[in-house]
């Protein structure tokens, strides 16, 4: 999957640029990622956290087939909701500028291209697994 059109990467970085590690790690756990969460002593703030964290959760992802990335995504960010609540607008938004957009809690291509490049034409993994957008 192409980095810059990767939703899981905008909802990290929407969520560490909150400066709640709890809220990485979380997405992070609802992706279904095997990551070390064992943080050094001198981590105390949750902006050392997020530096120590990110890369490792970013590093499990990018291990992933790009297929599973996208179920990974959908997991977190349909799972994340109701604990991220106060931040799903910024979500939204930072989604919606390379083409995706969170529709009644599910991930949605906002661009037939974008759909098609992730999804082979007439495929119905997407209708079973992510909802299509208009």
């Amino acid at each position: 999957m192409k980095d810059n059109l990767d939703p899981f990467r905008v909802l990290l970085g929407v969520l560490a640029s909150q400066n709640e590690s709890d809220l990485i790690v979380a997405a992070s756990n609802l992706a279904g990622l095997a990551v070390d969460l064992t943080l050094p002593e001198e981590d105390r703030t949750n902006v050392q956290r997020i530096r120590t964290l990110q890369p490792r959760i970013l590093k499990a992802y990018d291990a992933l087939e790009d297929q599973a990335k996208l179920i990974a995504a959908q997991a977190a960010i349909a799972n994340l909701g109701p604990r991220a609540h106060h931040l799903m607008d910024r979500v939204n938004a930072a989604l919606a500028n390379i083409g995706w957009i969170v529709q009644d809690g599910h991930l949605a291509a906002l661009e037939p291209d974008l759909r098609e490049m992730f999804f082979p034409k007439g495929s119905q993994w997407c209708h079973r697994t992510l909802k299509c957008g208009h």
